[in-house]
Parts: structure tokens; sequence; C-alpha cells
């Protein structure tokens, strides 16, 4: 029996030097581990990997940026607390 991947990927844009970055971090572990069937988590390090923070266009972070297969469907700028982050994930199960 193979276990169909998620069909939504969420590139979590951040570093290390970043307080919001760090903040958000926790919840999005939590909303990870509680959304795996709907939703795949990538943290992305927006220093180190220039090419895929330029490919998206990153200016800011933390960025999240949720896509579907190739599209961007969703895109936040800035954590602006958990109910927020939550709420996306929420938004995300209803797809």
């Amino acid at each position: 029996m193979t276990t169909a991947r998620p069909r939504l990927t969420l590139l979590a844009f951040g570093g290390s030097h970043c307080a919001p970055c760090r903040a958000l971090a926790p919840v999005l572990a939590r909303l990870a581990a509680a959304h795996a069937a709907h939703v795949e988590v990538r943290h992305v390090d927006a220093h180190e990997d220039g090419a895929l923070t330029e490919r998206f266009h990153v200016r800011a972070v933390p960025t999240l940026i949720v896509l579907e297969g190739e599209r961007v469907i969703v895109q936040q700028v800035g954590y602006a607390g958990a109910p927020r982050v939550e709420q996306l994930f929420e938004d995300l199960a209803r797809r």
C-alpha cells in the first residue's frame, strides 16, 4: 500500500537571524504534524538557498508560499501570530 503525497506544499522561507521566523517555527511544526495528510511543509533558509528565494521573489522573511503543483496559490509575508497561520492551514485543509 502506498501513501499518497500531500498535493499542497508550503515553503516557509526564513532565516536563523530572524526573530519572527523563530517564533513561527513551533507553530509551523505543530500545524505541519496535524495537517500532514494535506500539506507538506518545507523550510527554506532564504539566505542559503538564493535560487529558490529568487524564483519566488521573496524579499522579506518570514514568507509562506503555498504551491499546488508548480502554481502559487497563497503567499503570506510576515508573522502576524499563530491564529493567522492556523487559519491558513484550516483553509488549505478545505481545498
